[in-house]
């Protein structure tokens, strides 16, 4: 994989107080690395299904102006959570959410998405997802993701810690190079974690072999851990003992039927995680750095 490096960061919003809280910390690290911050709201802006093509054309003016409208209330509604020092800018896509969302990470060439995530469970929500896991499934672009009961970014120390879960794969070292590049720019430390299923499990070796891959960096800290239990849980577990700023842990798309699934694994912890998740896709059409 190429270099992580951030330039361009997509926010989307809804303006839901859980949007606004991912704003909040999308604005931080835009500020942190000298990135572009770009709002979006997307709204396919359609009439009801009900009407007539009379009625359509009698309304055609009114949705005009309420797309009009929504841009006006995206410039206020960023300039109050954005900070000035942030180069920003804000985009209305006539479309639904999620199509939206992806095709824009892609014109953009947004170097992450980052989004709100409620992070509830059930199997309604596992069958038919939210956008934000949609997201997840559908672009190969970094996710960022920020649940509701994660702290405010002003609490967020200028030196945070990272942690990040690997396992001895071709794949898995990708994500930790990508981890540390993100680190160095955002002045931060990582505990590497590879997770056994029991204690027994757990193999020094390759807590040895992952030690390996990590580079001499000047100004990272890199620590390794081994433990033993289920990945997800011992991950957010962990996470919230040693009160991790941030999780970054990678996932492979996998075709399925018309679309693509991820790991059980992955989206567990971004389900429950304490913390905000970065999610590094590695597998087809990853996107760019």
């Amino acid at each position: 994989m190429p270099k992580f490096n951030i330039s361009r960061i997509l926010a989307p919003t809804d303006f839901s107080e859980l949007a606004t809280h991912a704003l909040h910390y999308a604005g931080e690290l835009a500020k942190r690395t000298g990135s572009e911050l770009v709002v979006l709201y997307a709204d396919p802006f359609l009439p009801p299904p009900h009407f007539t093509s009379a009625q359509v054309d009698s309304i055609a003016s009114s949705l005009a102006a309420q797309k009009k409208n929504a841009g006006v209330e995206l410039d206020k509604y960023t300039a109050a959570n954005v900070s000035m020092d942030v180069r920003h800018r804000t985009m209305i896509v006539e479309a639904h959410p999620v199509s939206a969302i992806v095709q824009a990470a892609e014109e953009l060439d947004a170097s992450v998405i980052v989004m709100g995530t409620h992070g509830r469970s059930g199997l309604n929500r596992f069958m038919l997802g939210s956008v934000t896991e949609r997201v997840l499934r559908e672009s190969s672009r970094p996710l960022l993701t920020v649940r509701p009961t994660n702290r405010a970014v002003e609490a967020t120390p200028a030196s945070p810690t990272i942690l990040c879960p690997v396992s001895v794969s071709k794949d898995a070292r990708a994500v930790l190079e990508q981890a540390i590049d993100f680190a160095e720019l955002v002045g931060a430390k990582i505990t590497v974690v590879n997770v056994g299923e029991t204690s027994e499990s757990r193999d020094d070796g390759a807590l040895r072999e992952i030690q390996s891959w990590i580079p001499e960096r000047a100004g990272v800290p890199v620590s390794t851990i081994s433990l033993a239990g289920n990945p997800a849980e011992v991950v957010v577990e962990h996470a919230r003992k040693s009160n991790a700023d941030l999780i970054i842990i990678g996932a492979r798309h996998r075709p399925f039927a018309d679309t693509t699934t991820i790991g059980t694994t992955t989206t567990r912890i971004t389900r429950h995680a304490p913390c905000p998740v970065l999610t590094i896709h590695t597998g087809l059409g990853a996107g760019r750095r």
